[in-house]
C-alpha cells in the first residue's frame, strides 16, 4: 500500500462512509468528516436489487426497511402501468440508511469520525490540508461531499451547472401504501413516490432551470395524494449528466480521488446514486489501498463507469413526452415488453446488456402491437 499517513474522508454519506469503512477495516488511519450525523435526503433510501448483489455489507442492513415490489409508471399523457418486480425494494429513510453505514465506518478502530464542517481545503505541496476546527493537514483526500463538493471546487472546479438537477419534495403521512410511482413530467423531469415504513418520500426533479417543477409537482399531489398531511419539506440538487464527456474531467490524482456525486456518478435515466456511490468508494478504497490511487478512473471505467456514459448519452432523447409516451403506450400493449421492463426492474442490467436484451424481444413485442 502507499506509503500514507493519514487519509482525510470529506463527507459521510454512502460513498464517505463505506470508503472509510473498507480503509479502515484494512488498519488504515481515516479522519471522516461528517458535521451532520446521519440526515434525511430528498430521495428515499431505496437499496436495489444491484446494490444487495454489489455491495455485500447491505445485507447486514439492521434498520427498519419496506419491501416494495409493484412499480407503477405514468407518461407524460396519463397513460399507466403497473409492473411488478420479481426482487423488491429495500426502502428505508436516507436517515438511517446513512446512519447504517456512518456506524459501519465507525465500528472500524482506525475510523475517527470528526463531526465538524470542513471550512476551507488547501493544497500544501503533496500534502492537503483541511480547515474545520482546526488545521489538519493529510497524505490523502477523498471528497464524497456531495454535488456541492468544496474537494471539487479546490482541486477541479465547479461542478458543472449544466449537470445539476434541482429537486423539491415533501415527506407525506403514509396510509399503508406500497406502491413506488414514477411519473414523467411533460418536460425534462419526472416525480417520484417511495412509500417507507413510517411516510411517503415525494418529489420532482428537473435539470431544465425553466421547468415550472414546483407548481407542477403541486398538481401531481392534488391528483395523487390529495389533502395528505405533510410532514415536512425539502429541496435540493443533484448531478443529472446530459454529456458523456462530463465523465472526462479529472476525478482523481496520485493521493486525492472524488466519489459519489461529488464525481457526478448518477444513473441519468433513472435518477440511481447509491449504488454508484458505494461502489464508487469501495473502488477508491482499493486503488488507495493497492497503491494505484490515480487508477481509481479504471477501476469505475471497468465496473459501471460505461453504464453512466451511456444512460448520459441517451438521457437527452428519453425525457422527451413523445419518447416516454410512446414507451408507456406500447407496454400497455405488449406482455413482451412489460416483460422486459421487469427484468430491467429486477435485474438492473447495465445499458449495453440492456440494449441487447430488448432487441432480442422486439420481433415479439412488434408482433403482440400489430396483431393486437
Amino acid at each position: 500500500m502507499i506509503g500514507v499517513e493519514t487519509i482525510a474522508v470529506v463527507g459521510g454519506g454512502p460513498a464517505g462512509s463505506i470508503a472509510a469503512y473498507c480503509l479502515g477495516k484494512a488498519g488504515v488511519k481515516v479522519d471522516l468528516y461528517e458535521p451532520k450525523g446521519p440526515w434525511e435526503k430528498p430521495c428515499a433510501g431505496a437499496v436495489t436489487p444491484k446494490v444487495r448483489d454489489r455491495i455485500p455489507e447491505m445485507t447486514r442492513l439492521n434498520r427498519s426497511f419496506l419491501k416494495v415490489a409493484v412499480g407503477r409508471f405514468v407518461s407524460p399523457s396519463g397513460t399507466m402501468i403497473d409492473l411488478t418486480s420479481r426482487r423488491p425494494l429495500w426502502v428505508l429513510s436516507r436517515k438511517d440508511l446513512n446512519g447504517f453505514l456512518l456506524d459501519l465506518a465507525v465500528s472500524q478502530p482506525s475510523v475517527k469520525l470528526r463531526s465538524e464542517k470542513v471550512l476551507h481545503i488547501e493544497r500544501r505541496g503533496s500534502l492537503f490540508s483541511v480547515i474545520a476546527d482546526r488545521d489538519r493537514v493529510y497524505d490523502v483526500l477523498l471528497g464524497c461531499d456531495g454535488v456541492s463538493s468544496k474537494v471539487r471546487r479546490t482541486l477541479v472546479g465547479r461542478f458543472p451547472n449544466e449537470h445539476i438537477a434541482f429537486c423539491k419534495g415533501y415527506y407525506l403521512k403514509t396510509e399503508g401504501e406500497n406502491t413506488a410511482i414514477t411519473r414523467f413530467a411533460p418536460f425534462h423531469g419526472y416525480f417520484w413516490s417511495f412509500p417507507r415504513t413510517d411516510s411517503i418520500c415525494v418529489g420532482a426533479g428537473s435539470r431544465d432551470k425553466k421547468a415550472p417543477i414546483e407548481r407542477w409537482l403541486e398538481t401531481v399531489l392534488q391528483e395523487q395524494f390529495p389533502g395528505r398531511e405533510r410532514l415536512g419539506s425539502y429541496a435540493a440538487l443533484m448531478p443529472a449528466v446530459s454529456d458523456p464527456a462530463f465523465f472526462d474531467l479529472p476525478v482523481c490524482g496520485r493521493n486525492w480521488a472524488l466519489c459519489g456525486d461529488a464525481a457526478g456518478y448518477v444513473d441519468s435515466l433513472t435518477g440511481e446514486g447509491i449504488c454508484y456511490a458505494l461502489e464508487s468508494g469501495k473502488a477508491a478504497a482499493a486503488a488507495l489501498m493497492d497503491g494505484k490511487l490515480h487508477l481509481y478512473r479504471q477501476r469505475v471505467a471497468d465496473t459501471f463507469g460505461r453504464h453512466l456514459r451511456a444512460c448520459a448519452r441517451a438521457s437527452k432523447a428519453f425525457y422527451h413526452s413523445p419518447i416516454l409516451d410512446g414507451m408507456i403506450g406500447l407496454a400497455s400493449k405488449s406482455g413482451s415488453l412489460r416483460d422486459f421492463l421487469i427484468t430491467f426492474m429486477s435485474d438492473q442490467p447495465e445499458a449495453s446488456e440492456a440494449a441487447s436484451m430488448l432487441m432480442k424481444k422486439a420481433p415479439g413485442i412488434l408482433k403482440e402491437i400489430l396483431w393486437r
